[in-house]
């Protein structure tokens, strides 16, 4: 083998975690989900820790605007991002999400959810 094809070969299996960006695993309420009146937190999971400091959720009530929410804040092994809301009133949300993992990669996305009404 060629010694830049041999290089090559060696930087792509070495790039694996390093390479690693934090995508949303699932969530409560569900993606798509339905959840109960009142809900006061919304829960992220990531596939890595993330930093809440540098990191921002949006949620968009029924009628469009953005809810003001509390401080993110993470569980022990900060993969799960807790997001403080005030309580829920029923319609479709649509949560969209920005965040920085602790390896410093950004990602973002979004998802709704209903509140029965």
């Amino acid at each position: 083998m060629r010694p830049l094809a041999l290089a090559l070969v060696i930087a792509a299996l070495s790039a694996g975690p390093a390479a690693a960006h934090a995508f949303l695993d699932h969530a409560e309420p569900k993606v798509g989900g339905v959840a109960q009146p009142g809900l006061a937190e919304l829960d992220l999971w990531f596939t890595m820790a993330v930093v809440p400091r540098f990191s921002h959720v949006v949620v968009q009530g029924p009628n469009g605007r953005s809810l003001v929410i509390g401080a993110l804040r993470t569980a022990q092994d900060g993969r799960e991002l807790i997001v403080p809301v005030p309580p829920l009133a029923p319609g479709v949300y649509k949560v969209t999400w920005h965040v920085t993992a602790e390896d410093t990669h950004q990602t973002e996305g979004s998802y709704r959810f209903s509140v029965r009404g």
